[in-house]
């Protein structure tokens, strides 16, 4: 699984008795993503894994074809994580990678319904235990009552959320190009859109005056290999150099998933980068 990750996908993990097997990151054609020749090291080494965890970060896109190469040359089983990307797919596929595929509805999501998810499948085999594992109590299904409504209403708005999603994306893709701006997760951008500033110092900066401006830019978690074990030698040098450069910007607004209207406070911030420059100069 990816070294940069939600810390309750480990949770997760541990607590179905698996021990995760973390691996390098890498900015890709798609987004951001695990390192295939980290990967295949982490597989060989490890001699233990028997199952990849394929997470379409900040809500790009996986290297499709990559992961599942690695996952036939070392019989891995995929399974999506795309809690950042819901149902939304790119490049041509209706569908998600491996077995199946875990989505949110939670708050800030693509989709949002406040509370709930789902596991998409075509085995359905594979769902009906899933279904035994949630149970069919009384109280199960009242809470499924509950959000299904919400659920439903978000659906239905889905198409002309992400339309707006990736209207600001492309907005922010032709309006951020200067010199100390890299983009990456260009492909399909649905959760956040990344840039990589010049340095640590940089990052903070643009980050800290856009939070006062109350614009919810985010940086990335550090490798979480700081309280959770990984494999043994790796030192995660592709997760340590984005964690250090890395502005998360929002991709909705409250109350309204498809405005435009505060990204303007985050092109007057981002460009004021060269201006920082020359001062510290």
């Amino acid at each position: 699984m990816p070294v940069m990750v939600c810390a309750n996908v480990v949770y997760a993990v541990r607590g179905a008795g698996l021990r995760p097997v973390f691996v390098d990151v890498e900015p890709q054609k798609g987004g951001i993503g695990v390192s295939l020749e980290a990967a295949r090291r982490c597989a060989e080494k490890d001699g233990g894994c028997r199952a990849l965890l394929a997470i379409p970060l900040f809500g790009g896109e996986v290297d499709r074809e990559g992961l599942l190469g690695l996952a036939s040359e070392a019989e891995l089983m995929v399974v999506e994580d795309a809690a950042q990307v819901g149902l939304v797919r790119g490049g041509g596929h209706s569908k998600g990678i491996g077995v199946c595929s875990v989505v949110s509805f939670g708050a800030g999501k693509v989709g949002a319904a406040g509370a709930g998810g789902a596991v998409l499948s075509d085995d359905l085999d594979l769902l009906a235990r899933v279904r035994s594992l949630l149970g069919n109590t009384p109280t199960f299904e009242q809470k499924m009552a509950e959000i299904a409504p919400a659920v439903m209403g978000a659906l239905d708005g889905l198409k002309d959320e992400v339309e707006g999603r990736l209207r600001r994306a492309s907005d922010y893709r032709s309006r951020l190009r200067q010199d100390g701006v890299t983009h990456v997760g260009e492909v399909l951008p649905v959760w956040k859109y990344s840039v990589l500033l010049r340095d640590r110092v940089q990052r903070d900066h643009v980050t800290r005056q856009l939070l006062e401006k109350g614009i919810a830019a985010t940086n990335l978690c550090p490798p979480l290999v700081r309280w959770f074990a990984g494999v043994d030698g790796e030192t995660y040098d592709g997760a340590k150099a984005l964690h250090e450069r890395i502005v998360n910007l929002p991709l909705w607004d409250e109350g309204s998933t498809h405005s435009t209207g505060s990204a303007e406070g985050v092109f007057e911030q981002i460009l004021d980068i060269n201006k920082m420059k020359e001062e510290k100069r």
